[in-house]
């Protein structure tokens, strides 16, 4: 028996088949998308009758929204408490850009169900919308304190834009290349830590900061020996 599903076995009946329901749900998502799933083959996948299905959940719809929802916060929640906000600002940017990546490739099919949810369900929007908030907020804060520290002259763009623009790209990145699959050519050079973080977080720093980063992160080698 696997560690996470002997926790599960800990936990109340109601939670246990809360959960059963979402890893059966998340299962056929990631084989059939939101369009192709049923609820029928739901409940068989989960063992449960449509009676039990609906003394948990009021529909697939509301299911799906609340992976999402729960996903997202958790996702951000993960990402904010694993930086070191006092850090130099281009680890910060690595170690932003890093999060995304790992959690794309530990669970694609959860990061392609939080992004078309929230683009269809304006609940699981406004929680991303709201978790996503405390990420960009520190964000910004790095930025501006990154800018005071290296004596900008405050004539580029502001931090509270900067910020959502950096975020934006990367989600946009993360969706366009690796989720819809727009750009096969991209997602091929981009498959790895190396352009997808190293890259990307020394081209963030660049657009805020009008130099090159001079971390070790930075280097070539030290994003190879990360990867390892």
């Amino acid at each position: 028996m696997t560690e996470s599903a002997s926790k599960k076995r800990m936990l109340p009946k109601g939670i246990r088949t809360r959960a059963t329901i979402k890893d059966a749900a998340l299962g056929l998502y990631g084989r059939l998308g939101w369009n192709g799933i049923t609820l029928e083959e739901i409940c068989q996948a989960s063992g449960l009758t449509i009676g039990a299905f609906y003394f948990h959940f009021d529909s697939k719809d509301a299911l799906l929204e609340e992976m999402a929802s729960e996903s997202s916060s958790s996702y951000h929640e993960e990402i904010v408490s694993s930086i070191n906000w006092n850090a130099d600002l281009f680890e910060i940017f690595y170690n932003i850009i890093e999060n995304y990546y790992q959690s794309y490739v530990r669970n694609p099919v959860l990061t392609r169900l939080i992004y078309t949810v929230i683009m269809r369900r304006s609940t699981a929007y406004l929680a991303w919308r709201t978790n996503r908030e405390i990420l960009r907020s520190k964000l910004e804060q790095a930025i501006e304190q990154g800018r005071q520290a290296g004596a900008d002259t405050g004539n580029g763009p502001t931090a509270v834009f900067t910020s959502h623009w950096l975020l934006s790209s990367l989600e946009d990145f993360v969706w366009s290349v690796f989720i819809a699959k727009g750009n096969a050519d991209l997602a091929e050079v981009a498959s790895g830590p190396d352009v997808f973080v190293r890259q990307q977080a020394t081209l963030w720093y660049r657009s805020v900061m009008g130099t090159d980063p001079v971390h070790p992160l930075a280097r070539l080698a030290s994003a190879k020996a990360r990867a390892k």
